[in-house]
């Protein structure tokens, strides 16, 4: 099976979201209003309904509670709104085992998650996007889901390449089916009309210096599977076998004190959603 048999073949695929590329559009455009956006969630109903929910939650805490999506996104931001419905959409899509990865229901999300606050916080760090940031982040292992879903009868040799040969998953899967799950989520997000701001950090995730387009976010992408690896919160069989570009450090000008307190966050944010969606 190529690459265009495994894109053909949509009814294997996850449910387009197609509320998310509309919603980034509206973020980022600066004539779109709060109604703008209030109104394009609206065509989602049970995706309202989770926003007000969770406005509600001890995290936001509206004071004496909220029935009300206008006044759900005045409290929380727009920004934040946005995160809840990436995250709505990244659980929906991402919350089934991906057996051709031997990862277990919820893994995929949770790496999802961590890595969307990984690529948040080094949005601050080196002054990009947080939003764009985020969403990278969140659909980052999306081609895992997709190969899985239409190749898994064709993936056994992939682990038995690694074994033999010790080389990478990805590594594995080019020489195994001819392309990895990198360049499948890049493709995929494209097809899904994200811009290639999006879908290109993710295509060169585990090479972030094989890009000059969108190298920045690439590289951020990267060092955020590392410290996902380091803190325990990546999955998979080949999670701790993260090989670590250090011209991707060194293109973030990071230090290892930076590193450190990002873990430090990672983990702590990281709860803190785990508790907002238990």
């Amino acid at each position: 099976m190529n690459i265009n048999e495994i894109l053909s073949n949509i009814k294997n695929l996850p449910t387009t979201p197609q509320i998310l590329p509309r919603l980034l559009g509206k973020l980022r455009d600066h004539d779109a209003s709060a109604d703008d956006i209030v109104d394009l969630i609206k065509l989602d109903p049970p995706m309202m309904a989770q926003i007000i929910k969770i406005s509600n939650s001890g995290y936001y805490a509206i004071p004496k509670g909220n029935t009300d999506l206008k006044r759900a996104i005045a409290h929380i931001g727009l920004g934040e709104t946005y995160k809840i419905v990436t995250i709505i959409v990244g659980r929906e899509i991402a919350s089934a085992p991906i057996k051709a990865y031997n990862m277990e229901g919820n893994e995929l999300w949770q790496t999802a998650i961590g890595a969307a606050i990984c690529m948040e916080i080094l949005a601050k760090h080196t002054a990009s996007d947080p939003t764009d940031a985020y969403t990278i982040g969140i659909f980052h292992n999306l081609g895992k889901l997709v190969i899985s879903n239409t190749a898994f009868k064709d993936y056994a040799p992939v682990f038995e390449k690694i074994e033999n040969e010790n080389i990478s998953q990805a590594e594995a899967e080019r020489a195994v089916l001819g392309f990895d799950y990198c360049e499948v989520g890049g493709i995929l997000l494209e097809y899904w009309d994200f811009p290639t701001f999006i879908s290109s950090p993710v295509r060169f995730q585990l090479d972030p210096m094989a890009t000059t387009e969108n190298r920045q976010t690439a590289c951020m992408l990267h060092i955020s599977l590392y410290l996902l690896s380091a803190i325990g919160l990546a999955s998979g069989r080949d999670a701790y076998a993260f090989k670590l570009n250090e011209e991707a450090v060194t293109t973030l000008k990071l230090t290892q004190k930076d590193t450190e307190q990002m873990m430090i966050q990672v983990l702590t944010r990281f709860e803190e959603i785990k508790q907002m969606f238990s």
